[in-house]
């Protein structure tokens, strides 16, 4: 997103710090535009290359991600 402001750098404002956040934390999906980006699809790609045959334990999921974990039915 640094590499290419376009999508983003007009909504976002204040500091350095502050731009920060609102790119990392913001309600919009500023992102979206990034994905067709072939490197961006490919860090994508090998994600999932890298998460391939990976459990992830049921007590991080519940941890990290509540909201989906209590959705799935999976919480006690």
């Amino acid at each position: 997103m640094l590499q290419d402001p376009k999508n983003w750098e007009k909504y976002y404002h204040g500091s350095p710090d502050e731009r920060h956040l609102q790119r990392h934390f913001s309600y919009s999906d500023r992102m979206r535009y990034y994905w067709p980006h072939p490197e961006i699809a490919a860090a994508v790609d090998r994600l999932f290359e890298v998460l391939d045959g990976v459990t992830i334990p049921e007590t991080m999921i519940s941890q990290y991600m509540q909201g989906l974990y209590c959705a799935s039915g999976l919480a006690r």
